[in-house]
């Protein structure tokens, strides 16, 4: 009788230190389930954070475009008022120079001969 006890207590003893060995792993899985929950929810927000980044610059690159848009429009128009105010100038340069040949013709015609001494 006093052997059956003894192996009872055993037993006993042994069900107690697997049943404290089973917490523990029990513990340590709870442990790295919420570990990996708390990274799930981590990777979750940073990815939530990087798609509004994303939106910020694709609306950014979108105001970017239009601007240049706008910025193309006005060069076109500015390229095409320079090229009228060239045309322009090169129309006054060229009666410049044609007033400029007239005058030297008529100086030539009104300019008397040179005196020459006779002696």
């Amino acid at each position: 009788m006093e052997q059956e006890f003894k192996q009872t207590e055993t037993d006993v003893r042994f069900l107690q230190d697997m049943l404290q060995e089973k917490q523990l792993q029990i513990e340590l899985l709870q442990n790295q389930l919420s570990q990996r929950i708390r990274n799930y929810h981590d990777v979750e927000a940073r990815e939530e954070q990087i798609r509004q980044e994303l939106q910020y610059k694709e609306n950014a690159l979108q105001e970017l475009r239009q601007t240049v848009q706008v910025k193309e429009v006005e060069l076109h128009r500015l390229q095409d008022q320079l090229q009228q105010q060239a045309r322009f100038l090169s129309g006054i340069q060229e009666q410049l120079v044609q007033g400029l040949d007239r005058l030297q013709g008529q100086i030539q015609r009104e300019t008397p001969a040179p005196l020459v001494a006779v002696g």
